[in-house]
């Protein structure tokens, strides 16, 4: 899936790989994605969240960027430690290196809470294993159900049920069809009153 010159993919975390030479930008922990033109949907496995969708790159890729430096001066301050303990008129630097490690920290804690307050919206959600956006309707599957939140506000406007864990979806002439990993497809229509359709494996 594609976000500017990014390439978004992954499974069990998004992680955000640069088009022209594949290198890795950020990770983000979340099983699902899709987009909008100026919104990101995600999964967490506990959360169903929308943020806006540059704001989201920026921040989790300054987010990356804060990770590494911790990671790096961590190392740099674990080396000086190891370092004063022969040589004694290296305190002063390895003070300076904690306070810049101190000062990382803060950021990268301040970086966190900026992007979780920075959500459109946020709801309850544990289904990870499909995700789709139809019109203004976004669609999540997992064991046993399908559910339906308005994109704009999250709030939920349908849930149905389904045998299986929900592995596939697609939207067609107002109809959500669910495929399951029992072999099933379920059609979930407006028409006719509302009434499923299920079409079952043929056993051999």
């Amino acid at each position: 899936m594609l976000a500017g010159d990014l390439l978004l993919t992954g499974t069990e975390q998004i992680l955000g790989v640069r088009q022209k030479d594949g290198g890795l930008v950020f990770t983000y922990p979340a099983r699902r994605v899709v987009l909008s033109p100026d919104t990101v949907y995600l999964l967490t496995g506990k959360e169903c969240i929308a943020y806006r969708r540059k704001r989201w790159t920026d921040i989790v890729t300054g987010i990356q960027s804060l990770k590494l430096q911790v990671r790096n001066q961590r190392r740099r301050v674990n080396s000086l430690r190891e370092q004063v303990r022969r040589n004694k008129s290296l305190a002063k630097r390895l003070q300076n290196e904690i306070q810049l490690l101190n000062r990382l920290q803060a950021d990268f804690k301040t970086a966190e809470a900026e992007l979780k307050n920075s959500a459109r919206w946020r709801r309850p959600c544990t289904l990870t294993d499909s995700l789709i956006l139809a019109g203004k309707t976004l669609f999540a599957g997992g064991p046993g159900r399908v559910v339906a939140f308005d994109a704009e506000s999250g709030r939920t406007v349908w849930t149905g049920e389904v045998e299986g864990t929900a592995r596939g979806l697609a939207v067609s002439d107002a109809k959500l069809f669910v495929s399951t990993d029992t072999g099933s497809i379920y059609c979930f229509g407006s028409q006719e009153g509302g009434r499923t359709v299920t079409i079952e494996p043929e056993k051999v």
